[in-house]
């Protein structure tokens, strides 16, 4: 992952920030140690030396670590802006899934409706023979039966569907 952006100038401001930080902070200890007598008959030279080699390493170290930071600190905005995308993904299909329900349950109280009013007809008669009508209609015992069954789920559904189950 390279930088890129906006977001990778400001990871790049923080490094040089933090190295610069770094380097006077262990610049200011080895002056301090840079003033100590050398021990054991060691010059200033090799004392400085030995410090600046240290203070190197502190420093490499720390450069290493920023880098190691930034990776993962690229790799978590990364991370997070593939989750807000999948997150409004997921918030329009809730959004389509609810409409279709929607749509759906109307449909259902539509057809209730229409089962009711098929039923109050069929109850009410508009043929003036009434239930003698289904008998003579009928083409045979199991004509008749049939309708009567159904005569009785209508009469079942006609009431549920009247009474707004919404």
């Amino acid at each position: 992952m390279g930088p890129s952006g906006v977001g990778s100038a400001l990871l790049r401001h923080r490094r040089t920030g933090f190295v610069a930080a770094t380097a006077a902070l262990v610049i200011g200890l080895s002056a301090v140690t840079a003033l100590a007598a050398p021990a054991d008959g060691q010059s200033k030279e090799a004392v400085l030396s030995t410090e600046v080699e240290r203070i190197s390493g502190l420093v490499a170290a720390a450069e290493k670590d920023l880098e190691r930071f930034t990776v993962e600190a690229e790799a978590a905005a990364d991370a997070s802006r593939a989750a807000q995308t999948a997150l409004a993904d997921a918030e329009t299909q809730a959004a389509a899934a609810a409409a279709e329900l929607e749509a759906t349950r109307e449909a259902v109280d539509a057809a209730r409706d229409g089962i009711a009013a098929l039923g109050r007809d069929a109850f009410m008669g508009a043929d003036p023979l009434g239930d003698a009508a289904v008998l003579l209609d009928a083409a045979g015992p199991d004509e008749v039966l049939e309708r009567a069954a159904m005569l009785d789920l209508l009469a079942r559904i006609a009431p549920s569907g009247s009474r707004g189950s919404r």
